[in-house]
């Protein structure tokens, strides 16, 4: 394309050359051009500074080591190294501060451990802090140590100060005590010693700069005071102890209306009061004393009082017990040494009339009460014989087997062991003895063994009641009911008849009790709901004077009746009871139940009661046939009877003109028509007994003068 031509103007320049004026208007211009750069420089410069110089402060802050510098040359370098040496300055300062207060307070009043803790800090410090400002950490250092040291030492002299008085004032203390214990005592060369120990002790504190002189004079003041009050109340003191309390107020009275110089009004006041207070603790010590002694007798006496009785119920049954001189020794001094002196020189007098049996005590009791000439001795003797009679009969009846061990007939017993023959035999053999010399059965157990046992029996099985009462039959022999009546005294029903029925030589039937027994404790549904009516007209009037004899024998038959209901598979609970297999219980419990002839009265007409069958498998006819062969001879083997012949009794007995009461085991009380019951030679209904050999007994045997 064709360039188009243009306009061009073409113009020559010749520079001008400038004039003075426009020259030196140039200059102006440019001198404020560079004035203004530099300016601006400088503002830079001091920015940056400024802001290299906050980055030094911020990366050396808190820091006491390990800070890097810059390479210096540039400004923002060397104001960077001179904040961060600044920050690090701070920091060692704080640390130094810091770390010299932890010393002071962890070494307060040891100037040597500061000192090596602050010289150990220094070392570690200056190997991480800057060269350049180790003189200035030296500098902080030795500042602050030095106010610590000055602190340190005010507290260390200020601490031995105060160990120096303490010091100071316990020996003190202890002087003064001693120095008032002596005045007190009256002993004036103690006191004197101890007082000028005193003295040079609180001297050496006021030499020390401890002790206050002002301080000091006051205390010795105080001191020559409570002196002169101490000897004052030690006289008296004296005067009261060795004198008695009487003496004393008479002194206190004195004391009190003289006049004393060495002595204030308030401080004689003060005596006054002490010695009132002296009196008064010498009453209360008085008191306690009394009190004390009274509480002392009373204690013996209460520990006495067990021992004393068991021997005076010895003495009063007319026996020594060998430990008498030692009860009597424990009870000198007691309200009892007196009484058992008195018990012991009675026993001495009764005590032949105690080695009788009970038969002969009481004959010579009744041929002293015929006499009508007693003398007040013999009739205090024989009030005596009559207590001991009494207590033996009662132990005798009670616990008979501890009465002979109580009075020395039975020695040496030993734990009884029904698992042991050899520990029945020797109590056998115990029993036997003490029989013979009280002319009674003697149960070869104690009350208490009895009570053991009963309760073994109680919680055991039926297997483990029936090999006890086994071994009781097989060990004890005839002297198994004497066990049987200790252990069964106060019922235990079943368990008595169990043991009667193997004493009988029934030992299948005791067993089927013992297994009822738990059968009513598993299933106590067992039982009809009408068996104790039931029962009680299968056995009518039987036991009817034995009410006690025929709860045992409910209770055994009902065990039985169980036994027998769970053997036919009636467990559950009837309205009625099976007659048949009660009567059957009944039967074998009782022996049976008979129906006899008794020719009361012979009025109206002859009634027929009923009465326990005398053994197993005997009717009405066996009965009565046995009845018909009593006589006087078989009385007489049984004992006899008293107030009515032997001859009487059997014809009574024979012709069925008594009424046989049972109590069990083939045993009867016999009752006339009149209601009386015939009586034993011992003054006890008498026991009409049936025996198998009885057609074997001397019949026509001498009858005694009655």
């Amino acid at each position: 394309m064709a360039e188009l031509p243009r306009y061009q103007q073409v113009e020559t320049y010749e520079p001008a050359r400038p004039s003075m004026g426009q020259a030196q208007a140039l200059q102006s211009l440019s001198q404020k051009l560079a004035a203004f750069t530099q300016g601006q420089q400088r503002q830079a410069d001091i920015f940056a500074a400024q802001e290299a110089e906050r980055a030094g402060q911020a990366a050396a802050a808190g820091k006491k080591g390990g800070v890097e510098m810059r390479q210096p040359g540039t400004i923002r370098a060397d104001a960077f190294n001179k904040g961060a040496l600044m920050a690090h300055a701070a920091a060692i300062q704080t640390d130094i501060r810091e770390t010299t207060a932890r010393l002071e307070t962890t070494f307060a009043t040891n100037m040597e451990g500061f000192q090596q803790a602050l010289d150990s800090y220094k070392e570690g410090l200056f190997t991480q802090i800057d060269p350049m400002l180790r003189p200035y950490a030296e500098t902080d250092i030795n500042q602050y140590a030095a106010s610590s040291r000055t602190r340190i030492f005010n507290a260390t002299f200020a601490q031995q100060m105060e160990e120096n008085l303490a010091e100071i004032n316990k020996a003190a203390e202890g002087l003064t005590g001693d120095a008032m214990r002596a005045y007190r005592e009256g002993d004036l060369e103690a006191a004197a010693t101890a007082q000028e120990k005193l003295f040079f002790t609180w001297e050496q504190g006021v030499i020390e700069g401890v002790l206050d002189r002002g301080k000091v004079d006051q205390a010795r003041a105080a001191f020559d005071k409570n002196a002169d009050q101490n000897w004052i109340l030690g006289e008296f003191d004296r005067v009261l102890r060795n004198e008695g309390i009487d003496a004393a107020t008479k002194a206190f009275d004195k004391f009190r209306g003289e006049k004393t110089k060495d002595l204030t009004p308030e401080a004689k006041d003060q005596v006054l009061t002490r010695m009132q207070t002296l009196m008064s603790a010498e009453y209360t010590r008085q008191g306690r004393e009394a009190a004390l002694v009274r509480a002392e007798q009373e204690a013996r006496e209460k520990m006495v009082k067990g021992q004393v009785d068991s021997v005076k119920k010895a003495l009063t049954a007319g026996n020594i017990p060998p430990n008498i001189d030692d009860v009597l020794q424990q009870a000198e001094g007691t309200k009892y040494y007196a009484e058992l002196q008195t018990e012991l020189a009675i026993a001495r007098q009764t005590s032949d009339f105690a080695m009788l049996n009970p038969d002969a005590q009481a004959a010579v009791i009744t041929q002293m009460k015929s006499r009508k000439d007693l003398t007040g001795e013999e009739v205090a003797l024989l009030d005596r014989y009559e207590k001991a009679h009494n207590y033996v009969m009662e132990g005798l009846n009670k616990d008979s087997f501890s009465l002979a061990v109580e009075q020395g007939y039975i020695n040496n017993v030993q734990p009884l062991d029904l698992n042991n023959p050899e520990s029945i035999e020797m109590r056998r053999m115990q029993a036997e003895t003490a029989s013979a010399i009280y002319g009674r059965r003697v149960s070869p157990i104690s009350s208490q063994e009895a009570a053991q046992f009963t309760e073994a029996m109680v919680r055991g099985t039926a297997d483990e009641q029936q090999a006890m009462m086994q071994s009781m039959v097989t060990g004890f022999g005839d002297q198994t009911m004497d066990v049987f009546d200790s252990m069964f005294k106060e019922g235990a029903g079943s368990y008595a008849i169990a043991g009667g029925l193997m004493m009988e030589g029934r030992p299948s039937v005791a067993r089927n009790v013992f297994l009822g027994m738990e059968q009513m404790k598993t299933n106590k549904e067992i039982i009809a709901k009408d068996f104790d009516l039931e029962f009680g007209n299968g056995v009518g009037n039987v036991y009817a004077m034995t009410p006690k004899h025929m709860g045992a024998l409910r209770d055994a038959t009902r065990a039985l009746y169980a036994q027998k209901m769970a053997m036919q598979g009636m467990f559950a609970e009837k309205e009625n009871v099976d007659s048949a297999t009660l009567q059957e219980a009944i039967n074998e419990i009782t022996g049976g139940i008979v129906v006899i002839e008794w020719n009361g009265s012979g009025i109206f007409s002859d009634d027929n009661y009923k009465i326990e069958a005398p053994a197993p498998g005997m009717d009405d006819s066996d009965t009565e046939n046995w009845l018909s062969g009593i006589t006087a001879g078989h009385i007489e083997a049984m004992g006899g009877t008293t107030g009515i012949s032997s001859a009487d009794v059997a014809e009574l007995v024979s012709e069925q003109r008594v009424q046989l009461i049972s109590i069990g085991a083939g045993r009867y009380n016999l009752q006339t028509y009149t209601g009386n019951f015939i009586m034993d030679r011992d003054g006890n209904p008498f026991e009409l007994t049936y025996s198998k050999d009885m057609a074997d007994t001397e019949v026509g045997k001498p009858e005694p003068v009655q």
